[in-house]
């Protein structure tokens, strides 16, 4: 008999968490910063001309992705020097950071290499053609959404997401004159677990009244008995 109200009030106790956290929704959100980590004067500097920033996802159910499709337009200017016919190829390290605040506390911070290379043609004086490529450092993984690298965020309440981070081709901006260059990267986040939902006051306090009445109910019975 005991093990029966036992078993009644762990039921209770289920229903009353897995009520607590059905249909959760969650949104990731945060503030992003992109540094160009140099090294210093060597010829090209990457900059974020625009940026998300706060960024936030809709809400998001286990699973469920989010793209942010020009995270961030990153520019590229070749501020080397060189002689017609000649080719330049300038790399720096950068990085892109996303601090997060919902659904609570988590980081990530991706690193990688920026680069640029500039061809002075014969054809005209001051003319170029530039092209550059924003890498990103760690496993890269292709599909056919393209080609990135993965970061598991996991937060203070539990939740975790997947954060990844497209590579970006950069193309020459401001005609044949130009020693510029710019391209978007891409980011998509990916709800990985909901936040831990704890059991409100309520539905605590009913779950206690629930297992106190089962006790005595059986502690009648057993006196009755």
């Amino acid at each position: 008999m005991a093990s029966r109200f036992l078993l009644a009030g762990a039921a209770i106790f289920a229903a009353i968490t897995c009520g607590a956290t059905a249909g959760h929704a969650t949104v990731f959100g945060g503030t992003a910063s992109f540094t160009d980590n140099g090294p210093p004067n060597n010829g090209v500097t990457f900059s974020a001309t625009n940026l998300t920033n706060p960024f936030a996802t809709s809400s998001l159910g286990a699973g469920q992705s989010y793209v942010f499709t020009d995270f961030a337009t990153i520019l590229g200017t070749d501020n080397g020097s060189g002689f017609l016919g000649s080719n330049q190829s300038y790399t720096d390290s950068v990085s892109l950071n996303l601090s997060f605040t919902m659904p609570s506390n988590g980081s990530d911070n991706q690193s990688g290499s920026g680069n640029e290379q500039t061809y002075n043609t014969f054809f005209g004086i001051g003319a170029e053609i530039s092209s550059g490529t924003i890498t990103w450092n760690g496993t890269q993984i292709t599909d056919g959404t393209g080609t990135y690298t993965r970061d598991l965020v996991s937060f203070d309440d539990g939740a975790s997401a997947y954060v990844d981070i497209y590579n970006a081709t950069l193309t020459q901006v401001g005609g044949y004159s130009s020693d510029s260059v710019s391209g978007n990267v891409k980011v998509r986040i990916t709800d990985v677990a909901d936040p831990v939902a704890a059991p409100e006051p309520g539905s605590l306090a009913l779950l206690g009244t629930g297992l106190i009445g089962f006790g005595f109910i059986g502690r009648r019975r057993r006196r009755q008995g």
